[in-house]
């Protein structure tokens, strides 16, 4: 009968995109010791026990975690049905979590896990491991969204278990805003930059970053943002600061006349010496049908993903009037939103919000 249960709970393949919190909180009525079972049981549909296991995140039953941790080293079941284990009894300060976290460490290179790498760098980061976070840094900058979001729920749990002081300095960084301007790679400063919006701070002076999607992150949260900060961003056109033409780009999308600075400025056209003419001119026809005043810096169209592709969160997206701040209402997730390449065409995938569990809070 609870087996039946079980089988009503999660009827399809569809919960392996359930949050884990959601299918613990569906699951609280069945024994644990019946989900386990299930886990076990080879006769289910493997989506089916990840799914059990993955309702067990947070309330392993201690008497059944050693023959778990068993089941997971020894290879008894498929890659997805192990990292949802390991989801599961990846907690701190549990009675295995030192011996658990050795094992993580020794299975970094090893090929049998390659599919599922990115669950076993969560798992260390839920357990603690700090050098574990420049990998998943770069894992929540990635454009493919199977390795973005698990770089962005380790680096939230990895916040979550060692502090974000802690966090920074493993980065080389004292503080966000450090990060965001001096990180060492484009993935850390995209990283500073999202933080730093999340907690309602400045982010203008990322629209001068030397790396394209770091500026481009920065204008689209900046462009959506219903706070005050023109006056740094017109700051920035009259002085011709770096980050200029990104500033011009913001204040167009929000609705300002910007063709007089621009032409002041001898209306610039950001040259891209791989873009083919046809490419080029086809972005100028783009432009010019939506009624633009004058190019993105960038010279690239804007468009949209279809609403089948998003993802519903409330993720990064902010709910204060801090400066430069957020937008009170805003739910849905611009994670999926593409922009054509300039060079090829092809889709690049620009990040500007991720899942967090705590986002109504900060």
């Amino acid at each position: 009968m609870t087996r039946e249960r079980i089988r009503d709970l999660m009827p399809s393949g569809r919960v392996r995109w359930e949050p884990s919190e959601d299918l613990a909180a569906r699951a609280a009525p069945i024994p644990l010791n019946d989900l386990v079972e299930a886990v076990y049981d080879g006769d289910e549909p493997r989506w089916r026990r990840a799914a059990c296991a993955r309702a067990l995140t947070g309330r392993v039953p201690d008497e059944r975690a050693g023959a778990l941790l068993e089941f997971v080293r020894d290879g008894g079941a498929t890659a997805d049905v192990r990292a949802a284990l390991l989801e599961a009894l990846s907690e701190p300060d549990r009675p295995y979590s030192a011996g658990l976290l050795e094992w993580l460490r020794a299975q970094e290179d090893r090929d049998e896990w390659r599919h599922v790498r990115p669950a076993l760098a969560v798992a260390r980061a839920k357990l603690g491991d700090l050098s574990v976070a420049r990998g998943l840094v770069a894992m929540a900058a990635d454009p493919w969204t199977q390795l973005r979001m698990p770089g962005e729920r380790g680096v939230d749990a990895l916040i979550d278990t060692c502090g974000l002081a802690a966090v920074l300095a493993e980065l080389g960084a004292d503080s966000t805003g450090t990060l965001a301007v001096r990180g060492a790679s484009a993935d850390e400063r995209l990283l500073g930059v999202r933080l730093r919006w999340r907690a309602g701070d400045d982010i203008v002076a990322s629209l001068a970053d030397d790396s394209r999607t770091v500026a481009r992150t920065a204008h689209d949260l900046l462009a959506d943002a219903d706070a005050d900060c023109e006056g740094a961003l017109w700051e920035l056109v009259r002085r011709r600061a770096p980050g200029h033409l990104w500033a011009l780009a913001v204040l167009h999308r929000r609705g300002r006349d910007v063709r007089s600075a621009w032409e002041a400025a001898g209306s610039p056209r950001v040259e891209l010496p791989d873009a083919p003419p046809d490419v080029r001119a086809a972005i100028v026809r783009a432009a010019t049908r939506r009624g633009s005043a004058a190019p993105t810096p960038a010279g690239w169209s804007r468009r949209r993903s279809s609403n089948r592709n998003r993802t519903r969160t409330d993720g990064w997206r902010r709910r204060s009037t801090a400066p430069c701040g957020r937008s009170p209402t805003r739910a849905w997730s611009r994670a999926n939103r593409r922009t054509p390449g300039p060079t090829t065409g092809r889709a690049t995938a620009l990040t500007t919000s991720w899942r967090s569990p705590r986002a109504a809070s900060w």
